[in-house]
């Protein structure tokens, strides 16, 4: 089975460049530029979907921390994604309760931010960039699932 191309990984896809060029030297200026770019463009309003400003420092960004805070007024909730070795390290604090954070790490920002929807949103972990409404079951649960329309038959070989 072919995976699924979604519009959310298609975005997220560059991304992954941008990572590696920037662990292979952080002192590169266009490496961290387009990595903070890119968070800024692309991660931010996923986080600001889910009622999240962005707190992080430029310090903090071209080190390769990123940081999200509730609005002025709302419920405190906090999410972090760093930059480290080959992947992220995420922390989510979905309430001022320290004993609620959760973290995890992840391979792909994708990951990282799925890991944070299904911390802070009754929606749960829809991947970034995609519509809850327009989920749908991997090929092979649904043709396994008796209530589907289509029946398929296959025809004994020879």
């Amino acid at each position: 089975i072919l995976p699924e191309v979604t519009a959310g990984s298609e975005k997220f896809a560059d991304f992954e460049a941008i990572a590696q060029a920037y662990r292979a030297d952080k002192t590169d200026r266009k490496a961290v530029q387009e990595m903070v770019y890119y968070v800024e463009d692309v991660v931010s309003p996923e986080m600001e979907n889910l009622g999240l400003r962005d707190t992080a420092t430029d310090s903090a960004k071209s080190n390769g921390l990123f940081d999200w805070t509730a609005r002025e007024g709302e419920d405190y909730k906090n999410a972090s994604i760093d930059l480290y070795g080959d992947g992220y390290e995420v922390e989510v604090y979905p309430s001022s309760n320290d004993d609620d954070m959760q973290t995890t790490t992840t391979e792909t920002l994708m990951d990282a931010i799925k890991f944070v929807r299904g911390a802070l949103s009754s929606e749960g972990a829809v991947a970034p960039g995609e519509d809850p409404a327009q989920m749908q079951l991997p090929l092979e649960e649904w043709l396994e699932n008796p209530a589907h329309p289509v029946r398929v038959k296959v025809k004994p070989t020879k």
